[in-house]
């Protein structure tokens, strides 16, 4: 027997019930992950590179437009050589 009527869990407006012995599973499993993340935040690698290489953020300041551009080694200066003509001659731009 199909049931008559359809009701979406967005239409229903109550609160979830959680039984105690639920909602004490969910307490002791984040006390256990804070401890957790406690005691790793002592010395983690992770964040310890984060704050010594970028100050602690993952996004720069600086604009794209900012950053500074690196010089070009003079080898990277002079004429191509006979391979690099090769490799021109093939590229179709």
């Amino acid at each position: 027997m199909s049931p008559c009527v359809w009701v979406a869990d967005s239409e229903i407006k109550a609160a979830v019930y959680v039984s105690p012995e639920e909602e004490a599973r969910a307490a002791a499993a984040a006390a256990a992950e804070q401890d957790r993340l406690r005691s790793k935040g002592a010395d983690d690698p992770t964040e310890r590179a984060l704050k010594e290489m970028m100050g602690g953020v993952l996004e720069s300041s600086k604009g794209a437009a900012d950053v500074e551009e690196l010089a070009k080694p003079d080898w990277m200066l002079d004429a191509p050589n006979k391979a690099g003509r090769a490799q021109q001659a093939l590229d179709p731009r």
